[in-house]
């Protein structure tokens, strides 16, 4: 009997070794996003932030990734940004054209990988030189030159 429990312990070991050798290795540093995610972000961050701190293109990147997983907006980056009536950076001259800085480049990457500087219900930003009221939302802070709302 303890000859047989033995040889069965042995076979189940043996098949789960197997199972795990034959098993596809998955590439657990793939990232999510594409090079043309990291672009697109970059040229949202840059135009909206501007020339500012990593701090203020960080919080806009945050803001469009905030929408991308809120039920209120489209699911995906280029939706979010393409959405009518949102980015009006996107219909500039200089969008299709604009080549992103470094600084851009690396905020966006950053925030592409889960960096978030503001909580995830900040859906909103507008530029500080406007009236802080803005309807219903509620302001939580002001980054670099921007004012960002629930």
């Amino acid at each position: 009997m303890l000859k047989r429990i033995v040889a069965i312990i042995l076979c189940l070991m043996l098949l789960c070794a197997e199972a795990v050798w034959a098993a596809p290795k998955q590439d657990a540093k793939k990232p999510a996003y594409t090079k043309a995610d990291i672009s697109l972000l970059a040229k949202v961050v840059q135009l909206e932030a501007g020339n500012t701190s990593e701090r203020a293109q960080l919080a806009v990147g945050t803001v469009v990734l905030n929408r991308v997983k809120n039920k209120q907006f489209p699911n995906s980056l280029s939706k979010v940004i393409y959405q009518k009536g949102q980015f009006s950076v996107v219909h500039l001259k200089k969008w299709k054209t604009l080549k992103p800085s470094k600084l851009s480049l690396s905020s966006a990457k950053k925030v592409l990988e889960g960096k978030r500087i503001l909580d995830e219900d900040v859906l909103y930003f507008k530029w500080k030189g406007l009236s802080r009221r803005w309807g219903k939302r509620v302001y939580v802070t002001t980054i670099g030159g921007n004012m960002f709302y629930k």
